[in-house]
């Protein structure tokens, strides 16, 4: 297939490398992965905190078990298309990965990193697989050929000793870029990890010192001073006499005694120590901010959410907010990829949200109910998105509209309004004889014609 080849063989290209801006690495002197709260935050690392690893997740799994689909659009009409293999088999290799895999992969590298890499494997003029690769492998430049700027590819590995072996250069045919947020100018993604290195690592360490807190034997609840020294038998007797005098619900509220001058002091955690406990609830809604995930998915439902009132709300703003930015991207490439292989600008990729952003029962009936009235949908289409056969004979594909708002067309042509009558012109007043409304009357003394006559 010829995938690991290298495409430039010597220094005729004018090779620039545009890599990403790291805040971390321009900002302080320490080096990149480290934040000032001494924590090393890479992507490994940050996982390590539940509410990264818990957006990472969602987002993820969300995204990679949608339904996917290719289409075709003429003349602004989608028709749903037979998928090509690579989009819904990316390795038909046993025990290869498989579409949500690849697709878990994918969301994953643009979450921790911002920008996602596949390999392209062709074989002839046909893609016959996609591999996610590891951004930590890839750098990405920029060359210039023929006055014209192009994006490229170094990819590189590391043997067992730590050392950087090269794989070579790649192009965008060859490696499918999907970059997240990028800065202007720029051509790839910037990584949520560097740029909230700060509040990851703040998490990292007050989660790291409620640790060592607690493996230090944390503290006791309180201290019994005793005047001079004891020997360990000493100290052994005093502690289990103490135990059998004021341990067990029976000997709850008990008064204690102290003889021989022994003090009783109660310990409590200090100001600070109690600090960190509110530092770590309140990085939990700091790190959904990150990440554009609602809190109360993440369990976190410590304040009340403004997300929806309902669940069909708080689906739809999910829906909206925290996927159709990264599902967009990723249909994105995967249209590049369809016009690589097809040259068909017609063809794209597109997930399909109507899972998520489908409402409760009554709500779903009421949207279905009007547009059968109005004729947009048929009962085939909406028996389809309740997972119903379609009715017998085609009884279900046909569109209604009531009868008062059917197209005047339809059958013929409606009668034209009849034509209003001018009004009489006036006439001559009437003369002896005749009555108001000008007929002859009968006692004008004119002779009546027989009827026979």
């Amino acid at each position: 297939m010829g995938f690991w080849r290298a495409l430039f063989r010597g220094p005729s290209q004018e090779v620039e490398k545009r890599a990403q801006w790291d805040p971390a690495t321009d900002l302080f002197p320490l080096p990149g992965v480290v934040s000032a709260s001494g924590q090393k935050v890479d992507a490994n690392s940050a996982l390590t905190v539940s509410a990264v690893f818990a957006c990472v997740r969602l987002l993820s799994e969300t995204i990679c078990t949608l339904p996917v689909a290719t289409y075709s659009r003429r003349g602004g009409v989608r028709k749903e298309i037979k998928s090509p293999t690579w989009l819904d088999y990316p390795n038909a290799e046993p025990g290869g990965l498989g579409r949500i895999d690849l697709l878990s992969q994918v969301v994953l590298s643009l979450l921790l990193d911002g920008n996602a890499y596949l390999a392209v494997l062709w074989d002839g003029p046909n893609i016959v697989g996609l591999e996610v690769l590891d951004p930590n492998r890839i750098d990405t430049h920029t060359v210039v050929v023929d006055g014209k700027r192009r994006k490229v590819f170094y990819v590189a590995d590391y043997d067992d000793d730590g050392n950087e072996v090269a794989l070579g250069w790649y192009t965008t045919r060859e490696i499918l870029h999907i970059p997240g947020m990028m800065l202007p100018g720029e051509f790839t993604g910037v990584s949520p990890i560097a740029f909230a290195r700060e509040s990851i690592g703040l998490a990292m360490a007050a989660q790291t010192y409620g640790a060592k807190f607690f493996a230090n034997g944390a503290m006791p609840g309180a201290l019994i001073e005793v005047p001079g020294a004891m020997s360990e038998e000493g100290l052994a007797r005093a502690r289990e006499a103490w135990r059998l005098a004021n341990s067990g619900a029976e000997n709850a509220h008990r008064v204690a005694l102290l003889t021989e001058g022994a003090k009783f002091s109660k310990v409590a955690l200090s100001p600070d120590e109690a600090q960190f406990l509110q530092t770590r609830q309140f990085q939990v809604p700091e790190i959904s901010r990150i990440f554009g995930v609602p809190p109360h998915l993440i369990a976190d439902a410590t304040n009340s959410t403004s997300w929806g009132s309902g669940l069909a709300e708080q689906n739809q703003a999910f829906a909206m907010f925290s996927l159709r930015p990264w599902l967009e991207r990723i249909e994105a490439g995967f249209t590049r990829l369809l016009f690589a292989e097809t040259a068909n600008r017609q063809l794209f990729v597109k997930f399909s949200l109507d899972g998520i952003q489908r409402g409760a029962p009554a709500e779903r009936m009421n949207m279905y109910s009007i547009g059968l009235q109005q004729g947009i949908y048929s009962i085939d289409e909406v028996r389809g998105w309740e997972d119903l056969e379609p009715l017998p004979d085609g009884a279900g594909e046909g569109h209604r509209v009531p009868l008062n708002l059917s197209d005047v067309t339809a059958d013929e042509e409606p009668a034209k309004p009849a034509a209003i009558e001018p009004p009489p012109a006036d006439e001559p007043p009437a003369q002896d004889g005749d009555d108001e409304e000008g007929e002859p009357s009968d006692e004008d003394g004119a002779e009546e014609p027989s009827p026979t006559g």
